[in-house]
């Protein structure tokens, strides 16, 4: 197994006194360096070998049994050593085998106890040995060789100020299989691991080989390097581990023809990281299959990308060089964003990390990718698989056709440009615009997107005769944005129809909103927002505002919506006139809020209430029709100071109207009170009160309705 030139005497051990020896021990004390002791089956006591021999056993692997009871099985100062068929036992917390020296070889040996084998000396070989410890091996030398050997327990390998040691062809079903601390120049190659924790970790190491491994199971981390610079990996399968190959804080290491495959969060995984270059790896169905965030100016050069959730993602990173890579049936091609809060202190501001150098050699779904950068006066027009404008001005998209991708077309810090007759379909967000000014998006779908329409932090910009089908969360949303419009488009059958958050000055003229989840419309803190001839039917709600002041909602049709026609909740000053609502549940429904005007208003045949108000005070309610609404046309809880006047009550189910507050149902003798379909008088208006269960009075009920006119 292992060839000598020295030649020496050869001792034979027997533990039944067949041998010239009984005990390796005494073996050992008489033999000189260069001499043979050959064993044969039995168990031995702990050894020291302080000479240059050879300990082989005899017959079967394993027959020969050393057992360190009172510390190491085996403990080698002398250079120049073989041991051979043994089996080893550790006690306690010792070392089962203690390599001092240098040039010694260890060969088909079992070993078993806290720590396998620690090795001080340099260029020592371990070859196809089984080690079953917590750990393996802690290795603190040089020109090591760990070669065809097994590991089982928690730890495999851990080379600790170490260099130029190799660990090659070894199998390892441990928690974590090799662990490198501030080392520099090993190689790790041909191994095969599968665990829990780590496959194999660099901390604090460069300059280390880490090539055609095969890493499975459910790892942390199948190869992760934690501060680790100028550092080689390629061509190792990585499957079904969380993250497949991970750098943090590592810089200027080299992945190429890595396979990452059915990695939970991200085939390869770099977080502020810089100068690294992946070229020519393989990335399939991972969650993310290059997944970049507070990164920069790494190189992403030839890979291949498919089948994954997120083919590559650069979140909160800058100045990333994009080439040749080809992304093909990802569920979201390409991502590019802002991140997570912690990449803040990358950037002046969190545009800049849209700044990225991606240029047409790039494919999504095998069309190029257009990704301009301080452009003006372009029109683009060719057939791309993913659109980006940032900082660009007066740019007009046309007639792209975008399908898988987090933003089929994303226009960020641009101002004046248009986007015209595009479709995009199965993305995140179907068109994103962000800090741009003086925009225009008209004539295009979004089809099965999580987001139609999106603008964030935007002004002066227009979406008109757009449509948003079957959006997963919204049809158009719209955040943090003044001076909006949107006109002539439509939303279907999606989460929420359209949605307005933190905007101002926007306005919803002629859209359609159906058959959505929730709201079809929705305001949320936007203020000074006109809502006017619009249609809202078979949503959950219609339209809802919550906290929006002072924004008008005109001559809008809501039908058979499940909940609400219109919410208005916790705002002040609105404007409800010339609205439609018809068989909701409820036609209109105003909770804690005070100063709405509602005129002119057809709140009729709705399933409960026409009108239900609650803590809501310092309304106007006049000159709406409330008829045949199943429970009553109006009813005020807990309401107080509301007037009510020149309203039409007919042939609501349970009662014309309840009130149990302090409210006015007149407008005194001169403007009369209100029309009650079970309330007969004469004059217009007459003198008969009119009472209101359970406590309001109308003191001036009109004869005719609309008697007043």
């Amino acid at each position: 197994m292992f060839v000598f030139t020295t030649e020496g005497s050869t001792f034979v051990v027997d533990p039944l006194g067949e041998g010239d020896f009984k005990t390796i021990s005494q073996a050992i004390l008489i033999a000189d360096d260069g001499d043979t002791i050959l064993v044969k089956p039995g168990e031995y006591e702990g050894i020291l070998l302080d000479r240059t021999l050879r300990i082989i056993g005899l017959t079967a692997k394993g027959a020969v049994i050393i057992n360190g009871h009172d510390g190491n099985a085996l403990r080698i100062n002398a250079p120049g050593c073989v041991a051979e068929n043994l089996s080893l036992i550790g006690a306690g917390k010792s070392e089962v085998l203690f390599v001092e020296s240098s040039g010694n070889l260890i060969g088909h040996c079992d070993l078993k106890g806290s720590i396998g084998i620690s090795v001080k000396g340099v260029n020592n070989t371990f070859e196809e040995c089984h080690l079953d410890s917590e750990v393996g091996m802690e290795l603190a030398s040089s020109r090591c060789n760990i070669i065809n050997s097994t590991f089982r327990g928690n730890k495999g390998i851990s080379i600790k100020n170490g260099s130029l040691n190799e660990v090659n062809g070894c199998s390892f079903h441990t928690g974590t299989g090799i662990e490198i601390i501030s080392s520099t120049e090993n190689t790790l190659s041909s191994n095969s691991l599968t665990g829990q924790f780590f496959g194999i970790t660099l901390s604090q190491s460069s300059g280390n080989w880490i090539e055609n491994n095969n890493i499975s199971g459910q790892y942390l981390s199948g190869i992760d390097l934690l501060v680790s610079d100028g550092n080689n990996l390629s061509k190792n399968y990585i499957n079904n581990c969380k993250l497949g190959i991970s750098l943090r804080e590592s810089d200027n290491n080299s992945l190429s023809d890595n396979l990452c495959k059915n990695n939970e969060r991200a085939g390869i995984y770099s977080n502020n990281s810089r100068s690294n270059m992946f070229l020519e790896n393989e990335l399939i169905g991972n969650g993310n299959g290059i997944l970049l965030t507070n990164s920069v100016i790494n190189l992403l050069n030839s890979n291949k990308v498919h089948s994954n959730n997120y083919g590559i993602s650069l979140r909160g990173s800058i100045q990333n060089f994009l080439r040749n890579n080809s992304m093909n049936k990802n569920h979201f091609n390409l991502r590019i964003d802002s991140g997570e809060i912690s990449s803040a202190p990358l950037a002046l501001s969190s545009f800049d990390f849209y700044i990225q150098d991606i240029d047409r050699s790039n494919l999504a779904d095998g069309k190029p990718i257009c990704y301009l950068i301080n452009k003006s006066d372009l029109n683009v027009t060719n057939d791309y698989g993913f659109v980006g404008l940032i900082g660009c001005s007066n740019v007009s998209i046309q007639n792209q056709n975008i399908s898988n991708s987090t933003a089929g077309i994303l226009i960020v810090n641009s101002i004046g440009c248009a986007i015209r007759a595009s479709n995009i379909s199965h993305s995140e967000e179907g068109i994103a615009i962000m800090r741009s000014s003086n925009w225009i998006v008209n004539g295009s779908l979004a089809d099965g997107c999580k987001i139609g329409f999106m603008a964030t932090d935007s002004k002066n910009g227009q979406f008109f005769n757009d449509t948003a089908l079957g959006s997963e969360e919204v049809g158009f949303k719209l955040l943090d944005s003044l001076n909006l419009s949107l006109t002539s488009s439509d939303t279907y059958m999606s989460g929420k129809g359209i949605s307005l958050v933190n905007c101002r000055l926007c306005s919803l003229i002629n859209c359609t909103a159906n058959q959505n989840k929730d709201d079809g419309i929705a305001l949320i803190n936007s203020h000074k927002c006109l809502i006017a001839e619009n249609k809202m039917q078979q949503n959950s709600r219609g339209l809802a505002l919550f906290g929006s002041n002072a924004c008008q909602i005109l001559n809008n049709s809501l039908k058979e919506n499940k909940l609400d026609g219109i919410v208005l909740e916790q705002l002040s000053s609105a404007e409800l006139r010339g609205n439609s609502a018809l068989n909701n549940s409820q036609g209109v429904f105003v909770q804690s809020s005070q100063k709405a005007k509602i005129e002119g208003n057809n709140l009729n045949q709705n399933i409960r209430y026409g009108l239900r108000m609650s803590f809501s005070s310092l309304c106007e309610i006049k000159e709406n029709n409330f008829i045949r609404n199943e429970i009553s046309g109006v009813n005020l809880v807990d309401c107080k100071d509301n007037l009510l006047y020149h309203n039409i009550f007919v042939e609501n189910g349970y009662q014309n109207a309840l009130d149990n507050g302090i409210n006015q149902w007149n407008a005194g003798p001169k403007l009369g009170g209100n029309y009650w379909s079970d309330h007969e008088v004469s004059g217009n208006p007459g003198n008969s009160i009119k009472e209101i269960r359970t406590q309001g009075i109308d003191k001036y009920p009109f004869q005719d309705p609309g008697g007043w006119k």
